[in-house]
């Protein structure tokens, strides 16, 4: 879900990057049913599979370079708004962060730095953004599982193993953060995203005219308390166009309740 949440992002933020995720889905998918075919090849059939095995492996790195070093990027430009976001909707109760966790640097013995040590993850991101580089040592890598990938049958290292790490304060969300906490969480980085969509669009706009995305934000409100639901729809009150969608009408902070309109069942009307 955050690999996906991460790629959907990358593509929407660079189109070109489309490709290359489809790309590398088709070929991991290509590489894991002959890793898994292997395992019933012998003599020249099994050496006919394993030179294939070679080229999907080839191709695999490049790819996944491509994607990882997007992922780091976005993360980067990410993390600031995050911060701003969970502030917003915790009412400023912790501090969020987020961090990407390499499988190929876990596989090469390359321990995660602290969270509050941000000289190291720097570092630590910084080594993932040389797309010749990270290429080539995850090719040197996948030869270095190649024997534990072919009696397993899966592909052990890549871009489809890797994680966005989210954390609260210096711990992590996963198995400390309360379900109120993840969820804030969560709505952070949806608003996250749309701002970093919001300054993007800015940014390359002609003559000073911008278009914001369009913010969806489906029965969030439900969740919040009174104080949170004020402060979330102050935030979102400047963005051009916000679809919002709830169970109960009146969770809808009255600042925010413009044009409504009621579903019941194939029936649209207006209220």
């Amino acid at each position: 879900m955050r690999r996906r949440f991460l790629d959907d992002l990358v593509v929407m933020m660079s189109p070109r990057l489309a490709g290359v995720r489809a790309d590398h889905d088709k070929v991991l998918a290509q590489r894991s049913g002959l890793l898994r075919g292997l395992k019933r090849k012998s003599g020249s059939a099994r050496a006919s599979a394993l030179a294939t095995l070679d080229v999907w492996d080839e191709q695999l790195a490049q790819l996944a370079a491509q994607l990882i070093a997007a992922r780091v990027k976005l993360v980067r430009q990410l993390r600031p708004w995050v911060a701003q976001s969970y502030q917003t909707v915790s009412l400023a109760q912790s501090q969020a962060n987020l961090a990407y966790r390499a499988s190929l640097l876990a596989a090469r013995g390359v321990a995660d730095p602290d969270i509050t040590d941000t000289g190291a993850w720097d570092d630590y991101e910084n080594s993932l953004l040389d797309v010749q580089v990270t290429s080539k040592a995850l090719l040197e890598t996948m030869g270095q599982l190649r024997q534990r990938e072919l009696e397993r049958a899966v592909n052990l290292v890549g871009a489809h193993r890797d994680d966005l790490m989210l954390f609260l304060g210096h711990l992590p969300a996963k198995g400390f953060a309360s379900h109120g906490e993840q969820w804030s969480l969560a709505l952070a980085l949806r608003l996250a995203s749309f701002e970093l969509m919001r300054a993007d669009s800015a940014l390359t706009s002609i003559d000073g005219k911008s278009e914001d995305p369009i913010l969806i934000l489906d029965d969030v409100f439900a969740e919040l308390d009174m104080r949170r639901r004020r402060a979330l729809s102050q935030m979102v009150a400047q963005a051009q166009q916000v679809l919002i969608t709830a169970a109960v009408g009146d969770d809808v902070p009255s600042e925010l309740d413009h044009h409504r309109l009621r579903v019941a069942g194939s029936v649209v009307s207006e209220v």
